[in-house]
């Protein structure tokens, strides 16, 4: 076996660890397309909450769903480049529905 089929089976199983842990903890609430705006609101503390005040609540574009989203996130980690905004979500992820 080359060295590419053993890093895709070791991702894969690190994606298949990465949804176990995080699937569905990446949502979060969105105020007139922007993520940063709900951030900022203090009464805003759960997905009721964000659904009670009119607001929309939805996946973020970098979220581990899946075995294909989490394989394609865990190499743009490896290869350092976009990995900024998908740690910044993870930073900000508490649960599913929180």
């Amino acid at each position: 076996m080359n060295v590419v089929g053993v890093s895709t089976i070791v991702i894969f199983i690190f994606s298949i660890f990465c949804v176990h842990m995080f699937q569905g903890t990446f949502s979060s609430c969105v105020i007139d397309g922007n993520f940063e705006l709900a951030r900022t609101d203090d009464r805003i503390d759960t997905k009721q909450d964000c659904l009670d005040l009119g607001y929309e609540w939805v996946n973020t574009p970098e979220n581990f769903d899946n075995v294909l989203n989490a394989f394609l996130y865990l190499i743009v980690f490896m290869t350092n480049e976009g990995w900024v905004t998908a740690m910044h979500y993870a930073i900000d992820s508490r649960g599913r529905d929180l």
